[in-house]
């Protein structure tokens, strides 16, 4: 015999597509479109700013010699170099994209079952 909640189960699909596909889905799927939009653009964001600067870092470490491209520790030293260079800035992107993911599923789970289909 399945267990089913009342809703048939809709409280937890929201909470489900913020907590494991994307934040802003579960609002989305409750109606609530603005807050999507707020929660899946600053993760968007953060993302971005993030890709931005390892991209630049990675420009900026580029050796000169093209042989050395092909030794195969070097995106390990070349990863470590630009963690160690920019530690505090991937903290705080961390910690962000973590809260912004945590409100994203507590917003789901607060707006309760889908109102619009």
């Amino acid at each position: 015999m399945s267990r089913r909640t009342p809703d048939g189960g809709r409280r937890w699909r929201p909470l489900l597509l913020s907590a494991l596909v994307f934040p802003g889905l579960g609002p989305l799927a409750t109606g609530r479109r603005l807050r999507a939009l707020a929660f899946a653009g600053s993760v968007m964001t953060l993302l971005l700013l993030l890709t931005q600067r390892v991209w630049v870092e990675t420009q900026a470490r580029l050796p000169d010699d093209p042989g050395e491209l092909l030794d195969p520790a070097w995106p390990f030293r070349l990863a470590d170099e630009i963690r160690r260079a920019n530690e505090s800035f991937f903290l705080w992107i961390t910690v962000g994209l973590l809260l912004l993911w945590a409100g994203s599923i507590a917003e789901a789970w607060l707006a309760g079952p889908a109102t619009v289909r």
